[in-house]
């Protein structure tokens, strides 16, 4: 009976366990600052989801940026395992290589429902830009660059990646998080940015917009200890039972006394 008894509530208590292991997106907010620079790049959209930078070199259009676009919003997320949270967007036009951006802030605000409860949030990534010379042969990537130096083609070499000149580097930078946490029954919930579909780099085909996922998040885990275990509440279900078995030993205690 008892071996029953705690098997029940070990069924109990991992249905609560499951009630809070998946996050509700309710609203994302992504705006961008600059960091660091190089040389006097004219920036625009500051504090915007789309930031842009740069003059375009002779023959070219278009100014270089970063965009934030979130997608997934009302999905339910597991925590502890990856989910895309936004799209991000280098759009990496031909500008004047001693004026542009070398990182740019990330600035997320989150609404999202943990356990039934909505909580607002912050966190704040950086990411690099690694602006390559455009008419390097081999290119940073160590790939062949798909036009010469005059700006024609070269049939077949390069690849996609190089085929409009060399591509450039954005990369997610490693613990430069800048994040809330919060604690709910227990618990510590928290929010990072895991990194692109590609990994923690992505490289950009020059004078094209390149899109990718960004992949984040939700950790939860243990919040500390105290000296006194927690009170767990036990559904109704279980307390019939409890109820039942103290009045099945009062039975049998009446039963040995006559």
């Amino acid at each position: 009976m008892l071996r029953n008894f705690l098997s029940v509530v070990a069924i109990a208590l991992a249905g609560t366990a499951a009630q809070a292991s998946q996050v509700t997106v309710k609203s994302v907010a992504g705006s961008w600052d600059i960091v660091s620079k190089v040389g006097s790049p004219r920036i625009t959209g500051a504090g915007k989801d789309e930031i842009r930078w740069g003059e375009s070199f002779p023959g070219y259009k278009g100014r270089s940026g970063f965009a934030f676009d979130a997608v997934n919003l009302g999905e339910r997320f597991d925590v502890n395992k990856k989910f895309d949270v936004g799209v991000f967007t280098h759009m990496n036009r031909v500008i004047y290589q001693g004026e542009h951006v070398k990182v740019a802030r990330l600035n997320l605000k989150f609404k999202a429902s943990f356990d039934g409860m909505v909580r607002t949030f912050n966190t704040s990534y950086n990411f690099s830009l690694w602006e390559t010379p455009n008419l390097a042969d081999p290119c940073a990537n160590g790939r062949a660059n798909g036009i010469r130096p005059n700006y024609s083609r070269k049939s077949g070499f390069g690849g996609s990646l190089n085929a409009n000149g060399c591509a450039d580097r954005v990369q997610l930078l490693k613990n430069d998080a800048l994040s809330d946490s919060f604690t709910h029954n227990g618990k510590i919930y928290s929010f990072s940015l895991f990194g692109f579909d590609s990994g923690r780099e992505f490289w950009t085909v020059e004078d094209r917009e390149n899109s990718t996922y960004l992949n984040a998040v939700f950790h939860v885990e243990n919040g500390p200890t105290t000296h006194e275990p927690p009170v767990i509440p036990l559904p109704a279900g279980v307390w019939l039972l409890l109820g039942a078995l103290g009045s099945l030993g009062a039975f049998r205690q009446f039963v040995r006394r006559h």
